[in-house]
């Protein structure tokens, strides 16, 4: 929404309460996409969560959704509970979809594996045969 003049209050800061709601036209319409997999599930729900939402979509931006500053610090230490890796807080501002976001905690999660073990796992992966590759990426989606 495009105000001509932000209202201030008295001291200066921004009079929040002064601010004109927002009209359905004011907010950009998407076509909803459920959340695809295990990380962008449970991210959802983490969302949905902190901002009093019943249905996050994987395209939706947390910021457009009412997500502010604090409630990213709130993500960042819930996805640390979640996927036990370290979400830095600048990432929720750099990947406000909630699929750009989920495809940075699987890059970190990927990241936490030291590269023996990432060796060890190509090489148990190279000795499955195209069924049971199949079968262990159909279970995910």
């Amino acid at each position: 929404m495009v105000v001509e003049r932000l209202p201030l209050s008295p001291n200066g800061k921004l009079d929040r309460r002064a601010l004109p709601a927002p009209r359905s036209e004011d907010f950009a319409l998407r076509q909803y996409e459920a959340p695809n997999g295990e990380t962008e599930e449970l991210l959802a729900q983490i969302w949905a969560d902190l901002l009093g939402l019943e249905r996050i979509g994987r395209h939706d931006d947390f910021f457009e959704l009412g997500g502010h500053s604090l409630l990213a610090v709130q993500v960042t230490l819930r996805a640390r509970e979640t996927f036990a890796v370290e979400v830095p807080l600048r990432s929720v501002f750099e990947h406000p979809s909630l699929l750009a976001l989920a495809d940075l905690i699987t890059t970190l999660q990927l990241a936490q594996f030291e590269s023996d073990e990432l060796m060890d796992l190509q090489q148990e992966m190279a000795s499955l045969s195209e069924s049971e590759l199949l079968a262990i990426v159909s279970k995910d989606a």
